[in-house]
């Protein structure tokens, strides 16, 4: 070391620790700085900002996924909600279908024990009639004859 670079540190010693390790430090980088050669620098310096941009552009990228990932999230919970309220629809719908259904078979009950009445009603009066006229015939038959059959008696 030379007497100007001893006397910096000399003095960086003499001005306090702390004082003294800062001027010494600056003063290893200075001459380190000045040890390496104007193309390792200039390649160090390209370096350094390759890996910079590189960092930024990592940050950036880690800024995009983030909000990608918030969006998905949130698309999840749309599609979550959606799902839930067609179960609660489907579910709603069956039930709708079961008292339709229901109503149908009932109403279509009643109608068609109407109209089965209607038609036996329609084939039984005849033959009703009919029985009704035999049983009128019977009856004046036995009358007719238990009338002779006293009259022969009584005579």
């Amino acid at each position: 070391m030379d007497a100007i670079n001893l006397s910096w540190v000399l003095a960086g010693a003499a001005g306090g620790f702390g004082l003294g390790y800062m001027v010494t430090s600056a003063f290893v980088h200075a001459r380190m700085a000045s040890s390496v050669s104007r193309r390792e620098f200039d390649q160090l310096a390209q370096e350094h900002a390759v890996l910079k941009n590189a960092m930024a552009a990592s940050g950036e990228e880690k800024l995009r996924l983030a909000s990608e990932l918030t969006e998905y999230r949130e698309r999840a919970i749309g599609a979550e909600m959606t799902i839930q309220n067609n179960r609660q629809n489907e579910q709603y719908l069956q039930l709708q279908i079961k008292q339709m259904a229901s109503a149908m078979f009932e109403e279509y009950g009643n109608k068609f024990s109407q109209h089965s009445e209607k038609k036996l009603e329609s084939l039984l009066d005849p033959l009703r009639n009919r029985l009704g006229e035999f049983q009128k015939l019977v009856t004046d038959s036995f009358t007719t004859q238990g009338k002779e059959q006293y009259s022969l008696k009584a005579e």
